[in-house]
């Protein structure tokens, strides 16, 4: 899921803006209408491996593993070519090719197709969190354990479902 490919779609810039969520949803258990929402000020501030999200009324500090860094940096990447190309300019992180904002259908409709394709019984968001919050609860490393600490819901109830 973590390669442009995987997505099937018709420009490159979709196809790494769906890698880029996907890796926010599974390693840092940040959803995706949280993650349209991000602003490029608060995608690691300070070059630290952090990013600031606005979620249950407060701003929440979730820390970064490379893995996310590095899918995230080569959707920005692409993003400024294509802004630099179309003239835009946006202080979204997550943005459409026009330079708007994301709409939740953007990033949802692929989520949908994939959910289809792979003939799941759960949405897409919602296998990657459960993920997400598996790997965390284990804590085997300290960049887990400490995202671990950065999130503030409950850990998942008796209808979550494995991918």
């Amino acid at each position: 899921m973590m390669q442009p490919s995987f997505w099937h779609s018709s420009d490159d810039m979709s196809a790494f803006r769906f890698c880029a969520v996907t890796a926010l949803v599974a390693s840092c258990h940040i959803l995706p209408g949280h993650a349209r929402s991000i602003r490029l000020v608060n995608w690691r501030p300070g070059d630290q491996d952090v990013v600031r999200i606005w979620r249950h009324h407060q701003w929440q500090t979730v820390y970064l593993t490379p893995q996310v860094v590095f899918v995230v940096s080569r959707y920005i990447r692409e993003r400024n070519r294509i802004a630099r190309e179309k003239g835009w300019q946006s202080e979204f992180l997550f943005v459409s090719k026009s330079g708007a904002q994301c709409h939740h259908n953007d990033i949802g409709h692929g989520f949908k197709r994939l959910r289809k394709r792979l003939g799941c019984r759960a949405t897409i968001p919602r296998l990657l969190k459960n993920f997400c919050v598996r790997q965390l609860a284990k804590g085997d490393d300290e960049v887990a354990s400490r995202r671990y600490r950065g999130i503030g819901k409950p850990l998942g109830d008796n209808h979550n479902f494995s991918p």
